[in-house]
């Protein structure tokens, strides 16, 4: 349609981001090819690629990568969508960023680390996969907490 702007907001938010959150690949395609902004940010967290990354949306993440997009791009938390992908437990999205680059080590802003959050959700499949693919395991985040610390704890009876 002439003189639509794929890039304008619906009471503060962009139906681009709404088509991004709800995983809906075809409209992300439709709207990217028209001029959608992959880039934009909006609420100080909600870029595309860490919400498709944070939601699990494989095949929205995907085509988002395809637009060579910041693998290593932060929030206001400093989270990079490979953090967002461990912290929820995406197996799938975590691989798909580490083949592409994606920094294993990162830590936000309180110190935790892909591996830090897959400990502390106690995903023990994820934490293979981290350790597999080379995370750190003797780091300590902020807080003081090793990674095989909090697997530990986390299965000790209370």
């Amino acid at each position: 349609m002439p003189g639509l702007d794929v890039n304008s907001r619906d009471f503060g938010d962009l139906p681009f981001l709404r088509a991004v959150r709800n995983g809906h690949l075809s409209v992300v395609e439709i709207m990217l090819e028209k001029g959608a902004d992959p880039e934009h940010e909006v609420k100080n967290y909600q870029r595309p690629l860490i919400l498709a990354a944070e939601l699990g949306h494989g095949n929205v993440f995907q085509a988002l990568l395809r637009k060579q997009l910041d693998i290593n791009s932060r929030d206001v938390r400093g989270r990079t969508p490979l953090i967002w992908a461990a912290y929820h437990g995406n197996i799938t999205t975590v691989d798909i960023l580490i083949k592409e680059g994606a920094d294993i080590n990162a830590t936000d802003k309180s110190g935790r680390s892909p591996l830090n959050w897959a400990a502390y959700h106690n995903n023990t499949a994820l934490v293979e996969v981290l350790v597999n693919r080379g995370a750190d395991i003797n780091s300590i985040s902020r807080l003081s907490w090793q990674y095989g610390q909090q697997l530990w704890l986390r299965r000790c009876p209370t």
